[in-house]
């Protein structure tokens, strides 16, 4: 069995047709449950959630008071009955063969692989600008089928776990993630690190692009100003990865972030005659000295609380 996580906070807009997208697929609904965790939402998500659960019957509600993101996955972990747990967002769709096609993946290989992930590809909901390119809202490592790098990760909204092994590794660290409507990152990144570190670099965690789900992108998230406040808010959650090291590696720490800033910088600027757009050209190659050096205020103790879209 595979369980599927939903973790949901004030979205219960949203939640009916991420649910629907889900029970309609390929794989018998005997082979998969949907956890749908309600992160101490304040709107109407309980009632909704509920009663999605009283109308399919391999769906359970679960309240989760203490509030953040990984919390809420963690709490969907311990609540699962499968043997892998997947994850997706309560604002992304899945294909009706998305289950079917992970479980497919993980059958076909021996021995089977521990984690599983693919494509995320975003559906713009409103007009998108012109200017915005869908690189800036697409996770992905390519058109082909491979494992992932040790430097790599998945995108937590269309990921497959082994049980056994989230619970090995303690699962996600609850210091990051949102947290309500606070904008913290890099729960997905951190975990991966957490993983690499227990079974080494040869393990094999499979990427298939033909895993790939949809992911709602409203017009708040395509402008100049959320993009740059994302990034922001990756920096200073870099920061926070750091806080329990040694001096010395935060030292050493702060001189590399420097220096990529600075080269980051120069690269920057060389490719700007060539930028289609200044907005895009903020975002995507100005972006990665911005998030460098919000860490490296972060790692000075300066942080500013960032909200979600």
């Amino acid at each position: 069995m595979v369980s599927v996580v939903v973790c949901t906070y004030n979205r219960s807009r949203l939640l009916p047709r991420a649910v629907m997208h889900l029970v309609r697929q390929t794989l018998p609904s005997r082979c998969f449950e949907i956890l749908l965790v309600d992160n101490n939402s304040s709107d109407d998500t309980r009632l909704v959630a509920e009663a999605l659960a009283a109308k399919h019957g391999n769906v359970r509600y679960v309240l989760e008071p203490t509030q953040g993101l990984s919390t809420a996955r963690n709490r969907g972990v311990e609540e699962a009955r499968g043997e892998y747990v997947a994850f997706i967002d309560d604002d992304a769709l899945a294909p009706p063969d998305w289950l079917e096609r992970a479980v497919e993946t993980i059958r076909g290989m021996l021995p089977q692989p521990l984690v599983v992930g693919g494509r995320v590809e975003p559906l713009f909901v409103d007009r998108k600008p012109s200017w915005f390119r869908k690189d800036l809202e697409t996770y992905s490592w390519g058109d082909e089928d491979r494992i992932l790098r040790p430097v790599e990760c998945f995108y937590g909204s269309n990921l497959f776990i082994q049980r056994r092994l989230l619970e090995d590794v303690r699962g996600f660290n609850p210091s990051l993630g949102l947290r309500g409507d606070r904008l913290v990152l890099s729960e997905d990144n951190e975990l991966f690190v957490r993983l690499w570190g227990l079974l080494g670099p040869d393990a094999e965690f499979w990427y298939s692009p033909r895993l790939r789900v949809l992911h709602m992108v409203p017009e708040t998230r395509t402008t100049l100003r959320y993009q740059i406040r994302r990034r922001l808010a990756y920096g200073q959650t870099v920061a926070i990865r750091s806080a329990g090291a040694p001096y010395s590696a935060k030292i050493s720490k702060l001189f590399a972030l420097g220096f990529e800033m600075t080269w980051r910088l120069v690269a920057a600027v060389l490719l700007l005659p060539r930028a289609r757009s200044m907005r895009h050209w903020t975002i995507a190659d100005l972006g990665e000295c911005v998030w460098r050096a919000a860490a490296i205020l972060a790692l000075f103790g300066i942080r500013i609380r960032y909200k979600q879209a």
